[in-house]
């Protein structure tokens, strides 16, 4: 089973990069309350930070950079959160989750 933010980033997440804090900040506090619900769950439950990430108003560049922000901050809020968070399975999506090729 896998458990993440779905398509939220159609309706907030997606504006990172002109609200920066404000997503950073409601994107972290979300992670906080799945990883604390769900910190001893076994392990067959998988987290992935976010699904099919989009941003608006940005340039390539600055969507990696946005993206890795988020990867980062969620590896570090559910590792944080203990129990079976410490070694769960984390799925860390590229943009759109669309493979980059060459």
């Amino acid at each position: 089973m896998i458990l993440d933010v779905h398509h939220d980033s159609w309706q907030w997440t997606g504006k990172m990069s002109t609200d920066h804090d404000k997503v950073l900040a409601r994107f972290n506090a979300t992670w906080t309350q799945i990883a604390t619900a769900f910190r001893n769950e076994p392990a067959q439950l998988v987290f992935e930070s976010i699904n099919e990430p989009q941003f608006d108003n940005a340039d390539n560049a600055r969507k990696a950079d946005l993206l890795n922000e988020l990867n980062t901050s969620f590896h570090k809020v559910v590792r944080a959160s203990g129990g079976t968070n410490k070694n769960r399975l984390l799925m860390l999506p590229t943009e759109v989750c669309t493979p980059t090729s060459g």
